[in-house]
C-alpha cells in the first residue's frame, strides 16, 4: 500500500523490482515510526494515526516536494496527533513545503 503511488519508480522493462519496492516501503514505515513497521500490513488493520502515516509515506516515496494536508489528524487519538505533527514539522525542517488545512 505504501508504494502503490510510486510503482513506476521500481519498474524495470515491464517488471517490478519487488526487493527495491519492499526496501523503500520498509524505510518509509520506519522513518514515520509506523506501528507495526510492516509494509505488508493492510492499511485497514492499522490504527487511525498509522493509517494517516501510511498515506503520508505513500506520497513521500513518490518524491513530492509539496504536501497539501487536509486535516491530517482528524479521527486520531491525542498521542498519534502529536506524532503526526512532529513528523510534519521534521519534514518541513528538512525543506519539504507543507500546507496544512484545517
Amino acid at each position: 500500500n505504501v508504494s502503490v503511488s510510486s510503482l513506476s519508480r521500481f519498474a524495470r522493462i515491464g517488471w517490478i523490482d519487488r526487493g527495491g519496492e519492499r526496501k523503500a516501503a520498509r524505510e518509509a514505515t520506519r522513518e514515520l515510526q509506523m506501528r507495526p513497521d510492516n509494509p505488508d500490513a493492510a492499511v485497514r488493520t492499522l490504527s487511525g494515526g498509522n493509517q494517516q502515516k501510511a498515506v503520508l509515506a505513500r506520497w513521500l516515496l513518490r518524491g513530492c516536494r509539496v504536501l497539501l494536508l487536509d486535516e491530517p489528524t482528524r479521527g486520531v487519538d491525542v498521542g498519534a496527533r502529536a506524532e503526526l505533527y512532529a513528523v510534519i514539522r521534521r519534514l518541513a525542517d528538512e525543506g519539504l513545503a507543507v500546507l496544512l488545512v484545517s
